[in-house]
């Protein structure tokens, strides 16, 4: 370790800073949109009992505001000091903190990073590194640095160097927020995917900064982690109301390998990234080449990688040669301007994960899915003017994530209740009133129906035998279009139906109320067995 390396070098890496959240009224105690873990009864490590925020809840009001981020640190909440504080008291005041919240958090926010290219031998990446949650390295941070290169053969790298995530062919490993095991873990894991991997790290000096050809510049505002990657964990820890908002997909909660979702990468580079995939090209910056040029670019990545990312790019139609990629497993054409899905589409049979939100996409033809992309997994279309999904939809017998919110559905589409693999739908933010008898064929664990304009429920859905986690937030619910059945004989053990035409208080005394807390009582209980904070 470099002796002029000092805790005073690390400093420039955070900053203190107050957010004023507000609700909409006075008298509102329904959550402020995040989740937090730590206190000093419940340390996320050893002796880390930092309040920290463990996630941002789609959608919610800390989301729609945009100033708070994944992990950052609580420090103090309307001038309650929360630098030792049991959890469920901090969780407590956030509830009843008023129709204005000021928050005083700590957030890392090194001045730049880079994105260095190496390739390995033996799965190890020949360096030593220090420091991780519980085991701080410098008091007060607890990052992964670099403390040892050996001759320092590495050039592009220095001692002192914060690690940020590790990449490779296959996937994406946060190392910004974990323990030094599972840092190590996670750099071999990576190394074990790919001899070649990416290193992003952020250098304690910008004078020890070299770049070069195989170096691309990452500057602050183009690292913006907002929301985890925990829309595909479940949450360990409490809420700050009983409208808790859970992740979008069910995992184990050991899991540590994250598949590469490039929503997540969406809203973790705030629609400014520089990375296209997970590899980049070995220039620092693209040229502005001429859209046909800068397609080749990426095809040629997504060839060997399988991977293509091509956001952002006013994209009227897909082009054709993206069509001719067979071997393509992730393809991401996210905030274009795509009205049609070309026929040709269909012959991508290895996709698994297919993200097209937030484009211009009324209808989609049927002979894409008749028998192909039968290895599909993860489908977005949020964010288009969808009303219908044909029938042969149903031939997506794999899928387990499916994104329809923010379109045009009156109704949920028949097709969907064939899936008999799925495991989280989310519907939000569409046009349906009434949830008819068919319900009962749905086969899903986290059904999203929030901001809708239901009115009616059919006692049918009480008969969705793998339905867990039902969300009904801000529709037109009176207390009876609440079918007994569903709180007394369901399987569903977290109901959120907050904004409707009743309050809290009413629904905690209608009948079935006390059949639906036993169980959600239940599964709390099982999670608190288990707890663990899962770490992106």
């Amino acid at each position: 370790m470099s002796e002029s390396l000092q805790a005073s070098d690390c400093e420039d890496h955070w900053q203190e800073k107050e957010i004023i959240l507000e609700r909409s009224n006075v008298n509102d105690i329904i959550s402020l949109g995040f989740t937090i873990a730590g206190g000093n009864d419940r340390p996320i490590v050893n002796n880390f009992i930092s309040i920290v925020v463990s996630r941002i809840i789609e959608n919610g009001l800390a989301d729609r505001d945009k100033q708070l981020r994944l992990y950052d640190i609580i420090l103090r909440v309307n001038d309650i000091d929360y630098s030792n504080i049991k959890h469920h008291t901090a969780v407590e005041i956030l509830k009843t903190s008023g129709k204005k919240v000021s928050l005083r958090i700590r957030r890392l926010t090194p001045r730049f990073m880079k994105i260095v290219e190496l390739e390995h031998q033996s799965e190890k990446l020949g360096i030593s590194i220090e420091g991780g949650i519980g085991s701080e390295y410098f008091k007060g941070d607890h990052g992964v640095f670099i403390t040892y290169i050996p001759n320092q053969t590495i050039k592009q790298l220095n001692i002192g160097d914060r690690l940020i995530e590790i990449s490779s062919a296959k996937n994406t490993y946060n190392l910004r927020f974990v323990t030094h095991n599972d840092a190590k873990k996670r750099i071999g894991l990576a190394c074990s995917d790919s001899q070649k991997v990416q290193l992003t790290v952020s250098s304690y000096t910008r004078k020890l900064t070299r770049v070069t050809h195989k170096q691309s510049i990452l500057h602050p505002e183009q690292y913006n982690p907002r929301i985890t990657k925990d829309k595909n964990t479940k949450d360990q820890h409490d809420q700050h109301s009983k409208n808790s908002e859970p992740t979008r997909s069910i995992v184990s909660p050991r899991k540590i390998i994250e598949s590469f979702d490039f929503e997540d990468y969406q809203r973790y580079e705030s629609h400014n990234r520089l990375r296209a995939t997970g590899y980049r090209t070995k220039s620092t910056t693209l040229p502005n080449t001429r859209p046909t040029a800068d397609l080749q670019i990426h095809l040629a990545v997504a060839q060997k990688i399988g991977v293509l990312q091509f956001d952002q790019k006013n994209l009227k139609e897909i082009p054709p040669e993206i069509c001719s990629l067979s071997g393509l497993r992730t393809l991401s054409l996210n905030s274009n301007k795509i009205q049609l899905l070309p026929n040709d589409l269909r012959k991508l049979v290895n996709l698994k994960n297919l993200f097209l939100k937030y484009n211009q996409i009324e209808s989609l033809p049927s002979i894409i899915f008749t028998h192909h992309l039968s290895k599909l997994e993860i489908l977005q279309l949020n964010g288009n003017l969808l009303c219908s999904l044909p029938a042969s939809f149903s031939y997506l017998t794999t899928l387990k994530q499916l994104n329809l919110s923010k379109n045009n559905f009156i109704t949920i589409p028949r097709a969907i209740l064939y899936l008999t693999n799925l495991q989280v739908l989310d519907l939000s933010a569409n046009r349906i009133q009434e949830i008819n008898d068919d319900i009962e064929f749905l086969e899903v664990d986290e059904l999203n129906l929030n901001n809708n304009q239901i009115s009616q429920i059919s006692t049918n859905i009480s008969k969705c035998k793998r339905l867990k986690i039902l969300r009904l937030d801000n529709n037109k619910l009176k207390l009876e279009s609440i079918p007994t059945s569903l709180l007394k004989n369901s399987t569903v053990f977290q109901l959120s139906v907050n904004g409707n035409f009743f309050e809290e208080t009413q629904f905690q005394l209608v009948e079935g109320y006390d059949d639906y807390e036993r169980r959600y009582t239940t599964n709390q209980r099982k999670r608190d067995a288990t707890a663990i904070l899962l770490l992106n």
